[in-house]
């Protein structure tokens, strides 16, 4: 099946107070939960808050793992944002999320509750350019904590290596205490910094 996002062709506000517009096309070879199954999403003059964003996303269903979780392998591929300002930076990945929690029940099932109570546990990299030129590379190494009704990352350590410079941790973990909230930690060379994630 072959589904379209239509946010218009002007920005269109949400709940979430971002704005979006342009189409997002959703291509389902079988259902989310059956495994095998592939989700693709292209985006088509699609915006957000007028930042241009590119590429495909494709999400594999591996089916359950040793925990008896069902695993999605998610891959970026020509990943490219396109600032208002001018510049771009683009990057590709490869992950892999668990869903930890929340996978018996549904809208269907539970309304709001059977979304929000789902949990992913994220793994993986990337690497691409940044708006200046400067190649780098992104690592998880402490799994990214996922509540799929929270707008921001709950717990979770990645590293961001641009080429040449010192790794930035960026650490979810400090400052929130497993919160849904903005805050992180960034760590250079020993030297910690609190920052708010818009």
């Amino acid at each position: 099946k072959t589904m379209t996002i239509d946010f218009g062709a002007t920005n269109c506000t949400g709940t979430d107070g971002i704005n979006r517009r342009g189409k997002l096309i959703v291509t389902l070879s079988d259902r989310y939960r059956n495994q095998g199954s592939v989700l693709t999403v292209q985006p088509q003059n699609y915006f957000v808050n007028d930042h241009q964003v590119e590429g495909t996303k494709t999400l594999t269903n591996n089916g359950r793992n040793a925990s008896n979780n069902l695993t999605f392998t998610v891959q970026v591929t020509n990943g490219k944002i396109t600032f208002p300002t001018g510049g771009y930076t683009t990057w590709t990945s490869t992950r892999t999320n668990e869903w930890i929690a929340g996978d018996t029940t549904s809208w269907f099932t539970h309304g709001v509750g059977g979304l929000c109570d789902d949990v992913y546990l994220i793994t993986g990299s990337a690497n691409g350019v940044n708006r200046t030129g400067l190649p780098y590379v992104v690592n998880i190494t402490s799994a990214l904590r996922k509540e799929i009704c929270c707008r921001w990352i709950v717990s979770g350590i990645l590293d961001i290596t641009p080429s040449g410079l010192p790794t930035r941790t960026v650490n979810y973990d400090q400052g929130n205490n497993g919160n849904c909230d903005a805050i992180a930690t960034v760590t250079i060379l020993g030297n910690s910094f609190t920052i708010v994630i818009n």
